[in-house]
């Protein structure tokens, strides 16, 4: 049998994740409330990501931790929730753009 690593399938679920967010950011108000069950199950949660790639402990998602990753979705996605471009993503910045 093939030998799947946790971590591979956990970037799975992020990335999947991150793609289901931009999609959705792009849906008008009706079609996100006529399924917003549905998505909720979807949502991940920032401490999730900050036990996945925050390296330094910092409490921050740096481009670099993310890029390391070497996924795109992963990387578009941040530049979406770096609102304030110091390239870190903060628990605030990703709550805001979740509750958008």
């Amino acid at each position: 049998m093939y030998n799947i690593r946790l971590t591979k399938i956990s970037m799975a679920v992020i990335a999947a994740t991150f793609t289901t967010l931009l999609v959705s950011a792009n849906d008008d108000i009706a079609s996100v409330s006529a399924s917003k069950d549905i998505k909720a199950s979807k949502v991940i949660k920032f401490s999730d990501l900050a036990a996945q790639f925050d390296k330094d402990n910092n409490g921050l998602l740096s481009l670099r931790e993310l890029k390391a990753s070497n996924n795109e979705a992963l990387h578009i996605a941040f530049n979406k929730l770096d609102t304030n471009a110091d390239a870190n993503i903060s628990e605030q910045e990703f709550t805001a753009f979740i509750n958008k």
